[in-house]
């Protein structure tokens, strides 16, 4: 083994899972809470489901950023802010730029068709999507700019 490298933290890789996990359990549980405003709602919803929201959300994204920071912390013992920034800057914007084209655009889609204000196709949709297209009002979030 190296003693330059650090040894990894097998903990904080689970933690990290368990609060991803939450994260998008958190988020798919919001088509289910009753009198909560989100893009789309299921027919079956429960008032039951406010309580454990409530408790996550109040603590979900602290957990989010502690996470970040101890792990920036651990990654900044190893190598330099530089070479950091760059490593960082590759692996998270690729990531990004790829969910705003090809991920975000399904929400949007779909709160649009169950609105009945956007015509089925995905393919047609992304076409008027990225070209700014007029929609509707009230088609999706977002809509009054062309894009969410």
């Amino acid at each position: 083994m190296n003693p330059a490298r650090s040894i990894r933290r097998y903990e904080i890789d689970a933690l990290r899972a368990i609060a991803f996990s939450l994260l998008i359990g958190y988020h798919l549980a919001m088509l289910y809470v009753l009198d909560w405003d989100w893009h789309f709602k299921s027919c079956h919803q429960s008032n039951v489901l406010q309580w454990p929201m409530l408790f996550f959300n109040r603590w979900r994204m602290d957990l989010i950023f502690l996470i970040s920071g101890i792990s920036t912390a651990f990654l900044l013992k190893k190598v330099a802010l530089g070479a950091f920034l760059r490593q960082r800057s590759w692996r998270l914007l690729l990531p990004l730029l790829f969910g705003v084209l090809v991920v975000v655009p399904i929400q949007p889609y779909c709160q649009g068709v169950a609105n009945g204000l956007v015509e089925p196709g995905f393919p047609t949709f992304l076409t008027n999507y990225y070209n700014g297209h007029k929609w509707p009002e009230n088609a999706f979030d977002g809509c009054e700019h062309g894009f969410t």
